[in-house]
């Protein structure tokens, strides 16, 4: 391979890397700016992937947060509109994905307030619990969340189509 090729490859592989970069930049969340904005804590026992959505109505243009570690971990995310996340464990003993599946839920927070996520590994059952909760003047009260779930009518990874919806009553 004459060293022209060679640099042209590592230049081409060097700008790949750099979009790759501005890519993964552009999908990293922003907490709100303005006012208009609620809190958001994540208590978990274990190690924790969390991803909110940009578009909550359809679950897509997912971005990157801080992950949570175990105990508990605050966000500033958009009130008074739809909100939608999701979270799931990863990773060493808590690598449990037929026990613990993704959640993807979505509510409507609002200005001012603080919500609480619970998210618990149940070993002796071998699966997790969650809830999600309001913090109304010391005293957690549950906050209406509805769960979602991947809509089979999701047509491409470019957004069209529903990406999910409200999960089928039991």
């Amino acid at each position: 391979m004459s060293w022209k090729r060679v640099i042209r490859l590592v230049l081409a592989g060097a700008c790949v890397a750099g979009l790759t970069a501005c890519a993964i930049h552009a999908l990293q969340y922003s907490e709100p700016a303005d006012d208009q904005a609620a809190e958001l804590l994540v208590s978990t026992d274990g190690p924790m992937a969390l991803l909110f959505f940009r578009d909550a109505a359809r679950c897509t243009d997912a971005l990157q947060v801080p992950q949570p570690k175990p105990g508990s971990t605050s966000y500033k995310i958009p009130a008074n509109r739809e909100f939608a996340f999701k979270f799931f464990y990863f990773g060493g003993p808590y690598n449990l994905l037929a026990a613990c599946p993704e959640e993807i839920l979505s509510f409507y927070p609002d200005k001012g307030k603080q919500y609480r996520l619970h998210y618990t590994l149940d070993r002796d059952r071998q699966d997790c619990q969650w809830t999600l909760t309001e913090n109304d003047g010391g005293r957690e009260t549950p906050v209406k969340a509805t769960e979602r779930e991947h809509d089979p009518n999701f047509t491409s990874f470019a957004g069209e189509g529903l990406w999910c919806k409200a999960k089928a009553s039991p």
